[in-house]
């Protein structure tokens, strides 16, 4: 089944799948892991998770699903 995965702090390289759209945030990605505190604390400064997540658009999103129910 194809999916439309988002990314935030997680690294698509690492946990997206090759066959699936992998969306990363274009502000900040792939900080999983860089500190012990990484799920509750951004290494930016930023509520966990919400300026990574917050920075992929609802028209990319809205884009990538309407290419994989096209397909």
């Amino acid at each position: 089944t194809p999916c439309v995965v988002l990314f935030g702090p997680s690294k698509a390289a690492y946990l997206g799948y090759a066959r699936n759209t992998n969306i990363t945030a274009p502000s900040c990605s792939g900080c999983m892991n860089i500190s012990k505190h990484w799920m509750t604390q951004c290494i930016l400064g930023y509520p966990p998770a919400e300026q990574c997540l917050a920075s992929i658009s609802a028209q990319q999103v809205f884009e990538a699903v309407s290419a994989v129910l096209k397909n």
